[in-house]
This record gives structure tokens, sequence and C-alpha cells, in this order.
């Protein structure tokens, strides 16, 4: 299996309901994986790479890092 059907397998069992986007179509629509909110502001730089790597809005960062 691939590294990135590895990480859509992972961004799927995070998913809330209702969402139902790969971790590719969210990546290009610029979406966030977790709630399907727009993912195209960030506070940081921190933020903004950690995005690229999660794929999750800037909401989504701050629920789950605090």
């Amino acid at each position: 299996m691939n590294l990135d059907k590895v990480k859509d397998k992972l961004a799927k069992g995070l998913q809330q309901d209702g969402v139902n986007l790969t971790r590719a179509q969210a990546l290009d629509q610029k979406r966030c994986v977790q709630c399907g909110a727009d993912a195209t502001e960030f506070k940081d730089s921190v933020s903004k790479t950690e995005y690229s790597l999660t794929v999750w809005c800037q909401e989504c960062q701050d629920k789950f890092f605090g």
C-alpha cells in the first residue's frame, strides 16, 4: 500500500459524520478533511505546515492541539 493510501485511510478514521473527502480531494479543494470547512486561512506558518500534514483547518487544529 502506498503512503497516500495510508494517509487517506487515517484521515477517513478521523472524519466527522457527513464529511466524505479523501486527503487528496481536501488538499485540492483547500478544505478540511476533518470537518469539511474551508481551509485557506491559518494563524501562522506552523499551522499552515500542519495543514499540509493533517489536512485540518485552523479550527480543527485548535480543537485538537488546544
